[in-house]
């Protein structure tokens, strides 16, 4: 698990907002393109249609529009059971309603969007690697655009990220079980370990040797639990890792 934070924690707000109005000025949607892969571009090209075809300036409504045209992040919304012609069907009526001028409390503020797109190419930078629809759908997961999907944002973001829905919580016929941890790009180090230690009842230094295994080797056994503890803890997990809109993979398997 990586520590995100300290990337931005020597960064002002006052510089990602002059950052990402002087790359929209002399730039535009380009600028902004540059590091994503072609999926991600494409989903960017949608959103900046979206946007221009209508006047109106690009908001987290725009990108949230052309992530919905990706099959990749469709076939996630379908794995998690969101009726994705229907939520195409909500973003097209919302863009007609869209107003180009919102201030920044209303839902669909036009200055997030940029923002949100210079933070999934930190995601990405510091991974070495391109932005992706996952990291883009990140950005985004929590702003107010992303409540039309209807679902959790952890939960959109797991079957992004992990390429399926949430594990089961227990396995029938089964007295005990191993509670299984997952590596990810996005929830933090300091949130695993809270976990481990507020719910699996860990030690800190066993908190910490299994996050950094889980980061290491990409996978860590929390301990064995029975199935009717593991099933609890698992699902306060997930609770609170959807709370957060981390991806957060945790589950059993047979001892």
């Amino acid at each position: 698990m990586e520590v995100l934070g300290f990337l931005l924690a020597g960064i002002s707000m006052s510089l990602f907002a002059y950052n990402a109005r002087r790359l929209r000025r002399d730039h535009g949607i380009r600028a902004l393109l540059a590091p994503v892969d072609t999926e991600a571009e494409i989903a960017l090209h949608v959103a900046n249609h979206a946007a221009t075809s209508r006047d109106q300036q690009l908001a987290p409504l725009h990108v949230l529009y052309g992530l919905v045209q990706d099959e990749t992040f469709i076939a996630a919304l379908r794995r998690i059971g969101v009726d994705v012609e229907q939520l195409d069907s909500a973003l097209l009526d919302e863009l007609e309603r869209f107003d180009g001028t919102a201030s920044s409390s209303e839902p669909y503020h036009a200055d997030n969007a940029p923002f949100a797109v210079v933070t999934a190419r930190v995601y990405a930078r510091h991974h070495g690697r391109d932005a992706t629809v996952a990291d883009l759908w990140q950005a985004l997961s929590k702003s107010r655009a992303a409540e039309l999907v209807g679902v959790p944002a952890a939960r959109v973001g797991f079957a992004l990220i992990h390429g399926e829905a949430e594990p089961r919580a227990a396995l029938p016929g089964e007295t005990a079980v191993h509670v299984i941890l997952r590596n990810d790009d996005y929830t933090t180090f300091e949130f695993v370990m809270a976990i481990l230690r507020d719910v699996f009842g860990l030690s800190d230094a066993a908190a910490q040797a299994v996050t950094t295994a889980t980061h290491k080797d990409g996978r860590a056994i929390v301990g064995r639990f029975d199935v009717a503890s593991a099933k609890q803890k698992v699902e306060a997990a997930w609770a609170r890792a959807r709370a957060e809109r981390f991806p957060l993979w945790v589950g059993v398997e047979v001892c």
